[in-house]
């Protein structure tokens, strides 16, 4: 379970940067260009009995303190700050309101049921089962695009044909917020229920809350098997006890594959667990926290203020994890736990890291 575990979880960021960050750097503004033609399933909206012709719908978007694995050699300083650019952002716009009339829609439910269970990944695997099955049915002629679904929220809408010249519908379950430019999946499990979201405006991944990594918690072994998967970063951990339970707050800053990232979670467990598997904070424990990534005092992306167990962010680039400087806040439920935080901190070797207390708010700086 291990080794599949850190295989996933260290290879979506490096997945989703390829099939969501830059597609999405990629897309077209231009109402008369072509829609991005690549979609994947998690809900399938579709089948018409006698398919009448598509209505025409304007595209809106084409869419302790330890080392991980060395730092890649042949790489001096100034070439680590050289953060690879992603292209400029699109900015997406509404589609032409879709006729039902046209298509005989039913809703798929294996997604909507396996959101209901008792795993957050079992959604995922619903989708990716959904996906497999669709491609097999085939999946030709795409169009992409935004529909308006409320006030400053718009759905990823898919149109395609199948092998059978049946013509499909696809509401995807992933959403864009026109204010915060944000894409997000659905329940709080990611777009497509991978567990991650888009901050388009940063063209930053980050994990939601409900993810499926979360039922994994988190061991030390996964770490260690890290670089295996093109991971190079540095991490610490800090353990403490507090509330008949031992807790452990990670953080990590590094080269993801092709992204840059950081991060730090919230884990716990039993006192009479012996060994090192640490569980993801439940909701209980849910803290509010914030982030900033730099790389040579750059600002790569910042994350706001929220109630997490683990915050993150990945962005498209490269720069060495000695270059990175991450950033951030944890508020703690009580001074108690706050107090059993710092004073491991203060009895710990941690080298480059800095942290001063706001009442129950401690915050960090990490070179």
């Amino acid at each position: 379970m291990s080794v599949i575990n850190i295989f996933f979880r260290r290879t979506v960021p490096f997945l989703l940067a390829v099939f969501m960050i830059l597609p999405a750097a990629a897309w077209k503004t231009s109402e008369g260009q072509v829609p991005l033609q690549t979609a994947v399933n998690t809900r399938i909206a579709v089948k018409s009995a006698a398919p009448a012709a598509a209505v025409p719908v304007s595209a809106a978007a084409q869419a302790s303190g330890s080392n991980a694995g060395a730092e890649p050699d042949g790489q001096n300083t100034k070439d680590a700050c050289a953060c690879a650019r992603i292209p400029a952002r699109a900015s997406f716009r509404s589609s032409s309101a879709v006729s039902e009339a046209s298509l005989v829609v039913a809703a798929s439910t294996g997604a909507r049921t396996a959101a209901g269970s008792g795993h957050s990944y079992d959604a995922t695997v619903a989708a990716i089962r959904a996906f497999l099955r669709e491609m097999d049915n085939g999946i030709k002629n795409m169009r992409v695009y935004l529909q308006d679904v409320a006030e400053n929220r718009r759905e990823f809408y898919a149109e395609y044909d199948d092998n059978q010249g049946n013509h499909h519908l696809w509401r995807s379950g992933v959403f864009y917020d026109t204010q915060t430019q944000m894409i997000y999946g659905a329940d709080e499990k990611g777009a497509l229920s991978l567990g991650f979201d888009l901050d388009h405006r940063q063209m930053t991944l980050y994990a939601a809350k409900n993810t499926w990594q979360r039922d994994f918690g988190f061991n030390a072994f996964y770490d260690l098997l890290a670089p295996a998967v093109g991971d190079y970063y540095q991490t610490m951990r800090v353990m403490f006890r507090y509330a008949g339970m031992d807790w452990m707050v990670q953080f990590w800053k590094g080269q993801y594959a092709v992204t840059v990232g950081g991060e730090f979670g919230i884990y716990n467990k039993p006192l009479d667990r012996p060994n090192g598997f640490y569980d993801s904070a439940s909701d209980e424990w849910l803290m509010p926290m914030s982030m900033k990534l730099y790389c040579c005092d750059k600002l790569l992306f910042e994350r706001p203020l929220q109630p997490h167990w683990w915050m993150t962010g990945f962005k498209g680039g490269v720069c060495l994890p000695s270059m990175l400087r991450l950033e951030g806040s944890i508020e703690f439920p009580s001074a108690e736990m706050e107090d059993s935080f710092i004073y491991a901190l203060a009895n710990g070797s941690y080298s480059g890291f800095e942290y001063a207390a706001e009442g129950d708010t401690v915050r960090f700086a990490w070179q």
